[in-house]
């Protein structure tokens, strides 16, 4: 048998494996699985579906795309191993050679982090949607605030009237205290699950407001002020580092373009 058949062979074996490691990873459930509900706290090192909790944390961070857990994660993740070990098998044995060596090793682990990849994606557009949501819903809650509502009831009301991924984990936070969690417990797992400053900022300032009874009208305004400053900052930080991305487009591509035209028209001159 030459080194190619070994290889492919090999390929094989690998991706029978990870097939069944999927199968293995990919939890038992019905025809009709309930999602899990937001804001529940994970045990230590493993999620409650069996995978890595680093895992859960990226899809919960990610906002659980198309309410798949971190079982159905892992499973697309082996998944996609498999595919991947059988297409560089496949191209192993049509393309003998060192490509085909490369193709057939890099193929398996490039589909097992194809999904971490786009959780990564998902996640930062999640979290700058955050912070674009923040200073708004902020005001919202000191307007219901300054009417007599307690923090709690603010916080309700101002998330039942938005629908970005922040009023949706305040409307989760205040289900899960109803169920009978802690704040302690709910805010850190709002934390979690937005991994933003500006959720770190509103949960801290909930926490001292409920240990210290400070008021809280005057806190949120600092805070929405304060956020809106740094959104700016942000802002004409990313316009300042535009100008010379701008200027060296111009240098590469109109200057010599224009260029061409004028010695086109100057070979058009002198020619007979």
């Amino acid at each position: 048998m030459s080194l190619d058949e070994l290889l492919a062979a090999g390929a094989a074996v690998a991706a029978v494996r990870a097939a069944g490691a999927a199968l293995q990873a990919r939890p038992a459930r019905s025809r009709r699985r309930p999602r899990r509900p937001a804001l529940v706290p994970l045990r230590r090192g493993r999620a409650a579906d069996g995978a890595p909790a680093d895992l859960q944390a990226r899809v919960s961070a990610a906002g659980e795309p198309g309410g798949w857990g971190s079982g159905d994660w892992l499973a697309l993740k082996w998944g996609l191993c498999c595919a991947g070990g059988a297409l560089g098998a496949v191209l192993a044995l049509g393309e003998p050679g060192r490509g085909g060596y490369a193709v057939a090793l890099v193929a398996p682990a490039l589909g097992f982090v194809a999904p971490d990849i786009a959780l990564a994606r998902r996640a930062r557009r999640r979290r700058a949607a955050i912070a674009a949501e923040a200073p708004d819903l902020l005001d919202r809650v000191r307007l219901a605030s300054a009417s007599g509502m307690p923090a709690d009831r603010a916080l309700a009301r101002a998330a039942a009237h938005g629908s970005g991924p922040l009023a949706t984990e305040l409307r989760a936070l205040g289900t899960a205290v109803a169920l009978g969690a802690t704040s302690t417990q709910a805010l850190g797992e709002l934390r979690r699950r937005c991994a933003a400053p500006e959720v770190d900022a509103l949960a801290a300032l909930l926490e001292r407001v409920r240990r210290h009874g400070a008021p809280l009208t005057p806190e949120l305004a600092r805070a929405a002020g304060g956020l809106r400053a740094e959104r700016a900052r942000r802002r004409r930080e990313r316009a300042a580092t535009s100008a010379p991305k701008i200027q060296l487009v111009v240098a590469l591509l109109l200057v010599p373009a224009a260029l061409l035209v004028v010695a086109a028209a100057m070979l058009a001159q002198g020619g007979p």
